[in-house]
């Protein structure tokens, strides 16, 4: 040792805690392991329309985002649906529900969000911003690199006062925000937490099933997968290492935390 500061100190151990997560992960669930997205009926397909209910089923794919919902809209599409008669819903219950991963944090930051099965763009939802003449324009999206989708189960208002900068409420029919005026520049964004990530999930896929030409009901959430549904298609992620080199570049606290859900369970 040259030099040293504070050696004998005891310190949280924070971010460095990932590499055990990493190790647990890589001896409980195998280097091969992946994490699966399934698109499930439980009726048949017949010119165009399914005779069911379709149900979007997260399997705790820690890293899905827009794009890859995208993509499995464009499967579905390309397999002749058009439409559903029954309910559309989605099941994040491979995974326990977390509101969110650290109680102490602030509710609006976007590394504390909330955890579960059915885990989307980190839940995180991107807000935006634009001044409008003496007010501002503002939006919600999931956006990824190919998609966009509009978001309509989480709202924005601003508040004309200095602190604090965001309020968050859940306990309406939406997740709602509320931004200081005196917050905001002129144009900008920033990602905020999801807490029902699978209402989230759900109002993205069905934004972009609309803009493929598939109809579906609002979203609701299943407690349980139905009996006998068929599997229409499904979404691996890349493997178990690929998501945990990522993990420790960038240090993502839910890739973490849904990792060593994971990893726990197969005890």
């Amino acid at each position: 040792i040259l030099e040293a500061r504070g050696a004998a100190r005891p310190m949280p151990p924070a971010s460095t805690a990932k590499a055990i997560t990493s190790l647990y992960a890589l001896a409980q669930l195998g280097r091969d392991h992946r994490f699966v997205t399934r698109v499930l009926a439980t009726g048949p397909v017949t010119d165009g329309q399914l005779d069911g209910d379709l149900i979007l089923a997260g399997g705790g794919d820690p890293v899905l985002n827009s794009d890859d919902l995208g993509d499995m809209v464009a499967t579905l599409k390309a397999r002749g649906l058009r439409e559903v008669t029954g309910r559309f819903l989605v099941w994040g219950g491979a995974l326990a529900y977390l509101a969110r991963i650290d109680r102490d944090q602030p509710d609006y930051l976007g590394y504390n969000p909330c955890l579960s099965g059915m885990n989307l763009n980190f839940n995180r939802v991107n807000f935006t911003w634009a001044k409008a003449g003496t007010d501002f324009r503002l939006g919600m999206d999931a956006r990824g690199e190919r998609f966009v989708p509009e978001v309509g189960v989480v709202g924005v208002q601003v508040a004309d006062r200095d602190q604090p900068v965001f309020t968050y409420d859940g306990t309406g029919p939406r997740e709602m925000w509320t931004v200081a005026r005196s917050a905001l520049n002129k144009e900008g964004s920033r990602w905020l937490p999801v807490r029902r990530p699978e209402v989230y999930a759900g109002d993205v896929f069905r934004a972009l099933a609309a803009a493929q030409g598939i109809r579906l009901p609002a979203p609701e959430v299943a407690d349980r997968l139905p009996e006998g549904a068929g599997v229409l298609l499904s979404r691996e992620s890349a493997p178990l290492p690929d998501l945990l080199r990522d993990m420790m570049k960038f240090s993502t606290n839910l890739t973490a935390e849904v990792i060593g859900m994971s990893a726990s369970a197969r005890q």
